[in-house]
């Protein structure tokens, strides 16, 4: 693995390309449907599903099919940002004559795709649903309220494709990042070259990322205390030292017999963590409890 060279993302064309095609699926979904950017996680869901049933290049089958050995059932799918109405959770229907249907915007489908995710607009939470109705012209606003997906079905409608080619689409601005990590927090940390633990802290690697994290930490890092920074940091994943990308505990080594062969090495590196937690870590510390605390045992039959 070599890391490519700042602002050099083409030579990392296979990569980089999806992100593209990504980004811009992206802003399709959400700007055709009118929802802000907060949505952007349903619209990359959504889009991967219609991706993975499309049929691309020379092929004569989508990697859906060629997985599954069948062609998918496109008869669900559905304009995403689109009216949906869908029946609440309930045991009984207390009045039938009585519409209780709650109103929402679909927001894509299930993995299995029996059930629908709908973000209600009364609650403000995004809910799942099996019984819906689709209403993808909605017709519950009126002309100017209509995001541009009804709008053009409208215009289709009618049959005016001038109104179609001259509707502006408002995209909203959302950066696909290519790195793993969102945010990346920078530290200055102690160096002891004669210490058995150089930077204060140990590593290992991380079974699901296989990237290198901070698995015990002795000294915080200049200007933090211990406590806090134990509390923030354990588990996070390493990014860099002494400004070199690192990814295995391998190359943390490395940096360090270069700073041990180096003339006159410094007293402090510069390291940048993820605040991203390995997944072991943050279920361990969610099992820590108070000792002497009160707990209730469920006992199933």
């Amino acid at each position: 693995m070599e890391p490519t060279a700042p602002n050099s993302s083409h030579q990392n064309g296979p990569g980089e390309r999806p992100h593209q095609t990504i980004g811009d699926a992206m802003r399709t979904l959400l700007g055709g449907s009118g929802l802000p950017p907060k949505f952007w996680p349903y619209a990359f869901h959504h889009f991967l599903r219609l991706y993975n049933i499309t049929v691309h290049g020379d092929n004569t089958q989508s990697p859906f099919e060629k997985c599954n050995g069948h062609r998918p059932n496109l008869r669900y799918l559905r304009v995403f940002g689109c009216r949906v109405y869908a029946l609440p959770n309930r045991d009984r229907r207390p009045d039938k004559p009585l519409a209780d249907a709650r109103v929402g915007i679909f927001l894509g489908f299930t993995k299995s795709m029996k059930n629908v995710l709908y973000y209600d607009v009364v609650t403000e939470t995004v809910k799942e649903a099996q019984h819906v109705a689709f209403d993808e012209a909605m017709n519950d606003l009126s002309a100017a309220e209509k995001p541009p997906n009804a709008r053009m079905l409208d215009s289709l409608r009618s049959g005016s494709e001038k109104d179609v080619l001259d509707l502006a689409v408002p995209l909203p601005d959302i950066a696909v990042s290519t790195r793993a990590f969102i945010d990346i927090d920078a530290f200055t940390a102690k160096l002891n070259l004669d210490s058995s633990s150089p930077l204060g802290m140990e590593f290992e690697t991380c079974s699901r990322l296989h990237r290198a994290y901070v698995s015990t930490i002795h000294q915080a890092p200049v200007g933090r205390k211990i406590r806090s920074f134990r509390r923030s940091y354990l588990g996070s994943y390493v990014v860099s030292v002494n400004d070199t990308p690192v990814y295995a505990p391998s190359d943390i080594e490395r940096v360090l017999a270069e700073l041990r062969a180096s003339d006159g090495p410094p007293s402090t590196v510069p390291i940048e963590l993820a605040p991203e937690r390995k997944s072991d870590h943050n279920a361990t510390a969610r099992r820590r409890s108070t000792f002497g605390c009160k707990i209730f045992v469920v006992f199933m039959r």
